[in-house]
């Protein structure tokens, strides 16, 4: 196996299939996007989304949010155009939605559903998030602590790679300009591995 230091970006992502999670917020839509028109040989990308329950109480299914608050978003216009007539198609053909929910167990998903997906899942990207700042307690709580944990529960459970995404920064208590810095080999390991 050759490191992963030494392969290109798609050499790494050929035939990979990876689970992406908060695609309806603006970061990982933009990810998907990046995905599906830089690295062609990808597998499959699973997208976890959550049903939504409109102020009405009706529900709005994980499949039609796909449609409808990603892929027909202003997100996708440079792909839209690149592929033309085939981008329904070819979107089709590498994005599987999974209804699920980062704050319940297994993500939402029954035992066996859940086995199935980490075993097929060798990438997850994780950029879900509530960046409400008034958000009640137990549900950010639930969603930005609990969530990334659950998930890497479920990438160990298939043998996969686990990469947290996130558009906060923060670093404490600390005040001033605080530069972004790597974190040394051996704990990002212990981290992320």
């Amino acid at each position: 196996m050759v490191p992963l230091f030494t392969r290109s970006i798609r050499e790494f992502f050929a035939g990979k299939n990876v689970l992406l999670t908060g695609a309806t917020g603006f970061l990982a839509k933009a990810v998907v996007e990046k995905i599906l028109r830089d690295l062609p040989d990808i597998g499959q990308i699973y997208l976890l989304i959550r049903p939504r329950v409109k102020a009405d109480g009706s529900c709005v299914s994980s499949h039609t949010r796909l449609q409808d608050d990603i892929l027909h978003t202003s997100a996708f216009a440079r792909l839209r155009e690149q592929l033309g007539d085939d981008f329904e198609k070819f979107c089709e053909s590498k994005i599987t939605c999974v209804s699920g929910d980062l704050t319940r167990d297994r993500l939402g998903l029954d035992e066996a559903s859940f086995a199935d997906l980490a075993r097929k899942v060798n990438v997850v990207i994780n950029s879900a998030a509530t960046v409400v700042f008034d958000e009640q307690l137990d549900q950010a709580l639930a969603l930005n602590t609990l969530g990334p944990g659950r998930l890497l529960e479920f990438a160990r459970a298939g043998g996969g790679l686990y990469v947290h995404i996130s558009t906060a920064y923060v670093s404490g208590q600390r005040a001033g300009l605080i530069p972004e810095k790597l974190l040394p080999r051996p704990l990002l390991t212990t981290l992320v591995f």
